[in-house]
């Protein structure tokens, strides 16, 4: 053998075997994560609730898990080449990209020359030809983003042996449902494992970079944290949504509050309260302690670096419509959770405006671009000054409200023009869905807000969908129809009723945007809306949800109605004083609540996983990515979008006064309102828990991927709205009527077996006694000139507040009298009735106590012969504004004597 053969014999290189692994959220034990420079994790988990273990009390650590099914892509330095491998199941497989296939073997571990040093970055997706020829050329690409190691050599790598311990799906196998990646039962046999690394000579490991699994882990834990208090609160929902309207009420009404001690079991009523506080608290800290954990990962968007959200972003070759997409879906996952708080909404807020360092990739996914423009490319898009110049009588101020929404909307639809020259991607429903309650806090302030965040979500959203808005001039009475259409309580007026004709121009119109389709032709001013024509079937909210390719900006566009339309028919000044503008605050609360059952009748699973493009793996992705408790978070998002138009950031569950102290500029922290009636904090609690009363149960449901069909009537849950810090209380209740149902309620002393258990039952008969108006029935014995003594019965029409004009369109009454004798000699005689204002007449005198702060009216009966009016039945609707109907009541008054 001569000497060169043998030189060639005698080095022949050692091999080691490498397992490839990624840091990953766990509770197992902690790997030496230092040298990777990553976001520092502090705390503990938080209660997962009831489906997973009990994890409270584990350190939040990064810990080790197998790869996630994706890409491998590996750089050889000895001979240089670029190894790509597909990763199945924790599987790896060689691909020929990087020439013929030698080693066809599918094994969980690499093989590469033990000493020499080696690069690892994982990708989601497979790189296309330019992202691989790049990164195999300049090594300035792959420095940026691969791991560089030298198998066995610390602080990348080590020996197998020592990091046995630290493998989730190892150790820890049940203690991952809560992830994104919740699966162990896929991982290789170890010992099988172990055995086919030792034919090389070091068996080693190395711990790779997965950005997206941390950042998609702590969205996974905000959903579950999410999903397990809500289960929490259905279970015990009944009780505290009773407690929290006793509270609501108590804390504005001294006298009901003082009573509390003698007419309710205390204790258990305080308990509960408690109970409520203690929980809600926790929940609260919990999401806002794992929304700061998701922002500083989300920030790494503006660094570079292996470990940072940039690179992560970066294996997406937006080009590419599969992997544009499959960033979009990512984004999805990622933002749904932290989105719903409020420092997560600022985060993304901020990515949105297009000021912060780096790319922006959440904007190039949101506006579906399939190139990359630059920040001021796309600050050009949503620039509205042209479109001010062009339209300066509309947005001057002083101008009208009519003027100023429809300057705002125009500019809207003018961007979107200009976004779809650039050909963005048809819609994808998810990311918008994620994304809708920042894009509320936008709309929360309409025309008035200079943020470009909420104008670049509408206006990706219209060019995507192909939709636009259209704004037109309205009259209140056809805002109020919309109202009680969308609360199910028009109804037809008597014939002999005669209804004043609506003008067919106002000079004053109230905004009122719907979606069309982007072929339609739009005026260049805006234009009232004919008289005759009747707004649910201009914008039918059941029919837009369902139709919508993007449905979020349908009940985001609901939300801007309520607000551009709210202070038509109220004020601070009629909510204080006025029961026409109390009324009306109940109206539109019950009105916003029927949205809020729209929006639970569609399953949202379903259309996110239809939208967007066909591709099966986009598809499999989402499905996997949007896990059972984030597709109940879906569903909320949107709840949540919706009322953040209307209540700006006291709708964030985790939002605390200074959270966005940077933007004041943009967003309205303080009163927030709907238009301007001032509606309290606890107020809004209240809806919030009477909310999770009536839909605990649906979220569930949501979640089987079932459609929901609402279990109650809008009103009920308008109740919570009308509970508006005990403004109504004693304004519409003499004296006992309300102590009589705190005292028959579920915590009352003697609670009544046939309603108290029932939250639906009990604002049945909550319903009765705030309502605005009342009956009352007096029987009196009278002089009369002409026939001497006679018994009159006075039915008396009691409205709150002080010499309240009768209209006679704002009461209808249908229903019968009952005519009988005292003796009972005569059989009962029933008389049909339908009433409107004009049957009333003002009532005067003083044998009849009228209560202060009410003014009556009243009908006068007397004896036919030998009967009298013994008592009436039937239903009373109230209409506060012309077209706001609220949902009847019932009556049923005697005549005493």
């Amino acid at each position: 053998m001569s000497v060169q053969n043998r030189i060639r014999v005698g080095t022949c290189p050692l091999f080691a075997a490498v397992l490839p692994l990624r840091y990953a959220l766990g509770p197992t034990a902690a790997v030496d994560t230092d040298a990777y420079d990553l976001p520092a994790l502090s705390g503990s988990f938080p209660e997962l609730g009831p489906r997973h273990p009990d994890l409270t009390g584990h350190a939040l650590n990064y810990t080790s898990r197998l790869l996630r099914d994706g890409w491998l892509y590996v750089w050889e330095s000895s001979p240089p080449k670029l190894v790509e491998y597909q990763v199945d199941k924790a599987q790896l497989t060689q691909t020929p990209r990087a020439g013929r296939v030698i080693d066809t073997r599918v094994k969980p571990h690499l093989v590469l020359r033990a000493g020499d040093p080696a690069g690892l970055v994982w990708s989601p997706v497979r790189w296309s030809e330019a992202q691989y020829r790049a990164a195999k050329t300049d090594p300035a690409v792959r420095q940026r983003i691969m791991r560089s190691f030298v198998p066995g050599v610390a602080p990348f790598s080590g020996k197998v042996d020592t990091v046995t311990k630290q493998i989730g799906e190892y150790n820890d196998a049940a203690s991952y449902g809560w992830s994104t990646e919740p699966g162990t039962e896929h991982a290789p046999n170890w010992l099988k494992a172990l055995k086919q690394m030792r034919a090389c000579e070091q068996q080693t490991y190395a711990v790779i970079d997965d950005a997206w699994g941390v950042l998609l882990d702590l969205a996974a834990l905000l959903c579950v944290r999410k999903e397990a208090f809500d289960s929490y609160q259905e279970h015990h929902a009944e009780e505290w949504a009773i407690a929290s309207v006793i509270k609501s009420l108590s804390e504005g009404d001294r006298q009901l509050s003082a009573q509390l001690p003698s007419i309710t079991r205390y204790d258990e009523l305080q308990r509960t309260w408690k109970d409520q506080e203690i929980q809600n608290e926790r929940y609260t800290a919990d999401m806002r302690h794992l929304a700061q954990l998701w922002v500083a990962w989300f920030n790494t968007l503006q660094m570079t670096g292996p470990s940072s959200m940039d690179t992560a972003c970066g294996h997406f070759d937006i080009t590419q419509p599969i992997t544009r997409e499959a960033l979009e879906l990512h984004f999805a996952a990622a933002c749904l959770g932290p989105a719903s708080t409020s420092v997560g909404a600022e985060a993304i807020t901020l990515s949105l405006e297009g000021n912060k360092a780096g790319k922006p990739w959440l904007l190039w996914a949101l506006l579906g671009l399939p190139s990359r423009l630059s920040v001021s490319e796309i600050k050009y898009l949503v620039d509205f000054s042209d479109v001010a110049r062009d339209n300066q009588a509309a947005v001057q101020e002083g101008a009208s409200k009519l003027a100023r929404v429809f300057g705002y909307t125009d500019a809207l639809n003018k961007t979107a023009d200009k976004l779809k020259q650039h050909k963005p991607a048809s819609s994808v429903e998810a990311l918008f869905l994620s994304l809708a309650p920042v894009a509320g806090l936008q709309l929360h302030q309409g025309e008035k807000g200079t943020g470009a965040a909420g104008r670049l979500y509408m206006a990706a959203a219209l060019a995507r969908s192909d939709q636009r808005i259209q704004t037109s001039g309205v009259t209140p009475r056809q805002v109020g129809e919309w109202y009680s259409d969308l609360m199910g309580t028009r109804q037809s007026m008597p014939a002999h009723l005669s209804v004043t004709p609506l003008t067919s121009g106002v000079a004053d119109g109230i905004p009122f945007m719907h979606l069309v389709p982007a072929s339609t032709k739009l005026p260049p001013l805006p234009v009232n809306l004919a008289s005759s024509v009747e707004l649910s079937s201009v914008f039918d909210l059941k029919g837009a949800l369902s139709k919508a390719p993007i449905k979020s900006i349908v009940t985001l566009v609901a939300g801007a109605n309520f607000v551009s339309s709210g202070n038509v028919f109220v004020d601070n000044k009629t909510v204080k004083n006025g029961f026409s503008g109390v009324g009306a605050a109940v109206g539109i609360g019950a009105a916003a609540a029927a949205v809020v059952q729209r929006m639970a009748e569609v399953d949202w699973a379903s259309a996110v996983r239809q939208s967007g493009s066909t591709s099966m793996s986009s598809r499999l992705l989402l499905v996997k990515a949007l896990g059972r408790a984030a597709t109940t978070a879906l569903a909320q998002g949107v709840f949540l979008a919706f009322d953040v138009v209307l209540y700006g950031l006291d709708a964030f569950e985790a939002y605390r006064a200074g959270d966005f102290d940077t933007m004041v500029a943009n967003l309205s922290v303080a009163g927030a309102s709907l238009a301007s009636i001032k509606i309290q904090v606890q107020a809004f609690r209240a809806l919030r828990v009477a909310r999770a009363a009536v839909i605990a149960g649906d979220a569930a449901t949501i979640a089987r991927g079932l459609n929901v069909v609402p279990h109650l009537g809008a009103k009920l849950l308008g109740l919570a709205f009308v509970i508006v810090g005990g403004v109504i209380a004693r304004l519409y209740t003499a004296d006992s009527p309300l102590e009589k149902w705190v005292k028959y309620s579920h915590f009352g002393i003697r609670s009544d077996e046939t309603w108290s258990h029932s939250y639906t039952l009990s604002m049945d008969k909550l319903y009765p006694v705030l309502f605005p108006i009342s009956f009352d029935a007096f029987r009196l014995s009278e002089i009369n000139p002409y026939q001497g003594q006679v018994t009159s019965t006075y039915l008396l029409l009691n409205l709150p507040g002080e010499n309240v004009p009768l209209t006679d369109v704002m009461i209808h009454f249908k229903g019968i009298e009952i005519w009988g004798d005292t003796l009972g000699y005569h059989t009962d005689q029933i008389k049909k009735v339908e009433w409107t204002g004009k049957d009333f007449a003002r009532h005067s005198g003083t044998r009849i106590p009228v209560p202060a702060g009410v003014t009556p009216y009243r009908r006068v009966y007397h004896e036919d012969g030998v009967r009298d009016l013994r008592r009436i039945e039937g239903e009373l609707i109230y209409s506060p504004q012309e077209g706001l109907t609220l949902p009847a009541v019932k009556i049923m008054e005697r005549a005493w004597i």
